[in-house]
């Protein structure tokens, strides 16, 4: 995968947040790459961003497919996903489903962290959400 440095990958949830991200990282000189989560991501943010896939909870194989098609070797958490989804409407595909079976305590923290070590693995950085927004 050949990285490019100017885009930055945002894996976005619900709320303001995203949206915020987005623009500071646009005033720094950076093309957003969006991950948007269906039923989560406003059209909004979605339309905000440089480029867009959506997703549904669980597809971690189609959104690393798509950083590695776009460039992103760094990326972001941004916003929430709403509890009950993370049970009710995950969809998984083969990656996020191995992903899962591995997570002993399926809480938001522990879930974060296996696929923030899945997307490093994989040759993509997890920044601090707050990086441009100092």
């Amino acid at each position: 995968m050949s990285v490019d440095p100017e885009k930055i990958g945002i894996i976005a949830g619900s709320g303001q947040f995203p949206l915020l991200f987005i623009e500071a990282a646009q005033k720094a000189g950076r093309k957003t790459i969006l991950i948007a989560h269906c039923n989560e991501t406003s059209d909004d943010v979605a339309n905000a961003a440089d480029e867009v896939c959506w997703v549904k909870l669980g597809q971690l194989g189609k959104l690393i497919k798509f950083f590695h098609s776009k460039g992103v070797g760094e990326t972001v958490f941004v916003g929430a996903i709403t509890k009950t989804r993370i049970f009710r409407d995950i969809l998984p595909d083969l990656k996020g489903m191995t992903l899962w079976n591995k997570i002993d305590a399926k809480q938001d923290d522990a879930i974060l962290r296996a696929v923030a070590g899945v997307l490093e693995a994989e040759g993509i950085q997890v920044l601090e959400s707050t990086c441009y927004l100092k």
